[in-house]
């Protein structure tokens, strides 16, 4: 700001020019700022000096190395101790080889010619740090190792496994690529062994038939008095179907939709009569969903609905009414696709001999 004074002095006229400008006015002009402000708000350029592993890094920036291992992931190596991993627990040696060397490979070619940036950067005493490694500040080499199978997914860090590792992952596994190859057709994955049998509906009448077992005294005002003559004896079980469930999906720890449907089978009359009367017939299907994983073990206890049989004796004649179970039948689906089933036939006298 410039002010033009006129000064009348001893006939002489005097200008007499005043200046004055604003202190914080430089930080107006384009490129006044600071340089190191400047150089704060550029991303920090790495260079790969070498790849010491596919997943572990030495990185270079103005003559400071710090080496970098890959945030959450995890390439399963040849070493002994990582054969533990339940993702590897499928793989031969040298199928693991050969995963670990075209890993490393895909890491060098990513990192040959490339700019990389750091999430975290490494403070300045830092020598080793877990970061997240970008190549061109845009193709993040932890992902890419995971979305070609080549990786699993580990928590190496207190920081949030980001959904796009999760995402690059599950990618892997549907494509059933490097790791999750599983090597077996598709419905010879799955084995399910089953077994079942016949118990007391009526919960608090199983301790009743246990002290009948053991002759518990007290047993003997519970049961049926002795019969006296043209007097009707009445039996009566209530049963249901247990099916003991192990089913085991082999190969690579790849997510599976299971859904088990069971259904009991029967005899039944529609009105009372001899057991040659009964015909047969089915329950319902009952339906169970459950995610399962390859590698491993699931046992499971399916129940189907309670069944009454009732059994009336005149003299030396027996009337019957109500169902029989006279079996099960089990299927298996994985992924909308039938995999496995089992058709259970149980004794003709499994649920007389229950009749008390």
């Amino acid at each position: 700001m410039r002010i033009n004074r006129a000064v009348w002095w001893s006939g002489v006229s005097v200008v007499v020019l005043l200046g004055a400008c604003d202190p914080l006015s430089f930080l107006d002009q384009p490129g006044s700022q600071p340089k190191g402000a400047a150089r704060a708000a550029r991303p920090r350029a790495w260079t790969c000096q070498k790849v010491l592993s596919p997943s572990v890094l030495l990185l270079e920036e103005q003559g400071r190395a710090v080496t970098v291992a890959l945030e959450h992931v995890t390439v399963i190596s040849p070493l002994a101790r990582q054969r533990a991993m339940p993702e590897a627990a499928h793989l031969t040696a040298p199928q693991i080889h050969m995963l670990y060397t075209n890993a490393w490979m895909v890491t060098t070619q990513l990192l040959g010619n490339a700019t990389v940036t750091l999430d975290p950067l490494p403070g300045y005493t830092d020598k080793r740090i877990i970061a997240q490694v970008l190549a061109f500040s845009l193709l993040d080499v932890g992902e890419h190792l995971l979305d070609a199978g080549l990786a699993v997914i580990t928590a190496n860090s207190s920081r949030p496994v980001p959904t796009t590792y999760y995402a690059a992952q599950q990618r892997a596994m549907q494509r059933e690529i490097g790791v999750w190859a599983v090597g077996v057709e598709f419905p010879k994955r799955f084995q399910m062994v089953t077994r079942g049998g016949l118990v007391n509906a009526d919960a608090p009448a199983a301790p009743a038939t246990m002290a009948q077992s053991q002759h518990d005294p007290a047993a003997t005002s519970n049961a049926v008095d002795a019969p006296v003559e043209g007097a009707e004896l009445i039996a009566r079980a209530n049963l249901r179907a247990m099916i003991l469930c192990n089913l085991a999906v082999r190969g690579a720890p790849k997510k599976y939709t299971l859904v088990l449907a069971w259904r009991a089978r029967l005899l039944q009359n529609e009105l009372s009569g001899p057991l040659e009367s009964f015909r047969p017939a089915k329950d319902a299907w009952n339906n169970l969903t459950l995610a399962v994983c390859g590698g491993l073990h699931t046992n499971i206890v399916l129940t189907t609905a309670a069944h009454e049989l009732i059994c009336v004796t005149r003299a030396t004649r027996q009337v019957y009414t109500g169902e029989i179970i006279s079996g099960y039948d089990l299927r298996l689906q994985a992924d909308d696709q039938e995999v496995g089933s089992n058709d259970v036939t149980f004794s003709s006298n499994a649920t007389l001999e229950k009749l008390n």
